[in-house]
């Protein structure tokens, strides 16, 4: 299954929604909300029950009201080359029942638009993930939050860049076995 070169603007719910697929392409598609940001509610890209290998490259994701591209159920899956600007929640997240993913080589800026210190540039919730070669600029809570709930994340070679507000920091890890190294801060 494969959507590339899509435009999808004012969704009113998720931009694309993968639902139980095994193996999918998401590539090269422009997904933007309404300048009123509550009008597009949900993700960017979502990604939901039992979906495995799968990539998702080359989107510019902006205006969301939701996540830029969240991974809630999926294992195997790449995330990498995409930009994420403008999202009233996380740029990217893996949540608790995501597992064995890839984020690398993605551009995210303005994170967490409500500006209520709640959201990061990317959030790991699940197990054995990868944060690779990623550039975060702007975003409200960390640019890296590492969940207590992720087991074995490896996060290496980031480049994050400080929240012009009051940033909680960097690279947050509260999960276990993680090996956060080399990645640069300004």
């Amino acid at each position: 299954m494969s959507i590339v070169g899509n435009v999808l603007q004012n969704n009113r719910f998720d931009g694309v929604e993968l639902y139980s697929l095994d193996r999918f392409l998401v590539s090269g598609n422009l997904i933007t909300g309404a300048d009123d940001l509550t009008d597009m509610t949900n993700e960017g890209i979502h990604v939901e029950q039992s979906c495995s290998v799968g990539v998702i490259t080359g989107n510019l994701i902006e205006l969301c009201a939701g996540d830029g591209i969240h991974v809630e159920y999926g294992a195997y899956i790449s995330v990498a080359g995409n930009t994420v600007r403008k999202v009233l929640k996380h740029g990217i997240k893996v949540g608790s029942s995501g597992r064995d993913c890839a984020l690398s080589g993605n551009v995210v800026v303005g994170a967490d638009q409500n500006d209520a210190e709640t959201y990061s540039g990317i959030a790991v919730l699940g197990d054995r993930c990868a944060v690779t070669g990623n550039r975060l600029d702007d975003c409200d809570k960390y640019a890296i939050h590492i969940a207590s709930s992720a087991d074995k994340t490896l996060v290496l070679g980031n480049q994050c860049t400080q929240y012009v507000g009051s940033c909680l920091g960097y690279v947050q890890d509260d999960g276990s076995n993680s090996l956060v190294e080399h990645n640069v801060v300004s």
